[in-house]
């Protein structure tokens, strides 16, 4: 399905972090997909020379890189969210048992996501 917008689904998730903001920052999207920068970074290249991002720096930190929806990326909000209701009706699982499914994956990402040094 993201074959025919020619993205990854990493690329694609970045996408749907971004329609849920009106910009972001790289960090901030590295926060939200639980990666790191370095890893975000080259999939936000790879938007941006399609063009469906910008990335500009921030006039008062240069460290920080701010990423925006291009209209031409804003306009694929409705293209991106029939791939999330396929994916839905694939599953067979109704909204509610999805809505569930998706709760229990994030308390699991969560979970994961705990330190567990000297545990063993």
């Amino acid at each position: 399905m993201l074959a025919h917008f020619n993205i990854t689904y990493p690329q694609y998730i970045v996408l749907l972090v971004l329609l849920e903001r009106t910009e972001s920052t790289v960090n901030g999207i590295a926060d939200a997909l639980k990666l790191d920068a370095a890893t975000v970074t080259p999939l936000l290249k790879r938007l941006a020379d399609a063009g469906w991002i910008t990335r500009e720096r921030n006039r008062a930190d240069e460290r920080v890189v701010v990423v925006r929806l291009t209209p031409q990326g804003r306009a694929l909000e409705a293209r991106l969210a029939e791939i999330q209701n396929t994916v839905r009706c694939r599953t067979g699982l109704d909204g509610d048992a999805f809505t569930k499914l998706r709760e229990t994956l994030d308390q699991l990402t969560a979970t994961l996501a705990t330190d567990c040094s000297g545990a063993f």
